[in-house]
């Protein structure tokens, strides 16, 4: 009852009991606060649909390299082998020409409870590799889903939002990969995707 009188004036009540004109405002906000209610869950996404395949494209939007690039030898099975360091000027000039490409990206989520669960990205890079993409383990909450895993000097942060469309799912977000070698951050890419599936 505190909280009634503060929100109406005193001349708004009588007898001890709020008027009609107070009552029938409290019962308006109360109706705002029940549609505000059912937009929210309108926005909410439960594991069932958010399980399976979600496809889309993804384009990297901005990045920095901090040096030269160490890599691993790894044999190409064609002449010669790769180069043990990718120099910071050539990777900046590969990363340049990528700029706001778009690449088909398909997202796999395997929900393991209502809030958690594994999803696992499949991005078209046009090079022909046989490894396995990283499951990433994420978290949802609301209409907000985020993922993140690091491992091997790579860090791989995801952060995305869930709309309830006509027909679809659609999910659009941000990807940030960082790559650290020896202590030095090397390189961050940062990316951005869009993302659906039917509903």
């Amino acid at each position: 009852m505190r909280v009634l009188k503060r929100a109406f004036p005193s001349s708004w009540c009588c007898g001890g009991g709020l008027s009609h004109r107070a009552a029938s405002v409290g019962l308006a906000l109360l109706g705002v606060l029940m549609l505000a209610g059912a937009v929210y869950a309108e926005a909410a996404i439960g594991p069932e649909e958010l399980g399976g395949k979600w496809s889309g494209s993804m384009a990297f939007t901005d990045f920095k390299v901090g040096g030269d690039i160490p890599i691993p030898d790894m044999d190409l099975g064609v002449d010669g082998k790769f180069p043990q360091t990718i120099q910071k000027e050539e990777c900046e000039g590969i990363m340049k020409e990528n700029m706001g490409v778009p690449s088909d990206l398909t997202m796999e989520f395997v929900p393991e409870t209502a809030e958690t669960g594994i999803v696992i990205l499949d991005s078209a890079s046009g090079t022909s590799s046989e490894q396995e993409p990283t499951p990433l383990p994420y978290r949802i909450s609301g209409d907000t889903i985020t993922a993140d895993i690091e491992q091997e000097g790579a860090k791989i942060s995801l952060e995305a939002k869930v709309t309830k469309q006509e027909g679809a799912l659609v999910m659009d977000g941000g990807l940030t990969i960082a790559v650290e070698v020896e202590g030095m951050d090397i390189m961050e890419m940062i990316a951005q995707f869009s993302v659906s599936k039917p509903r």
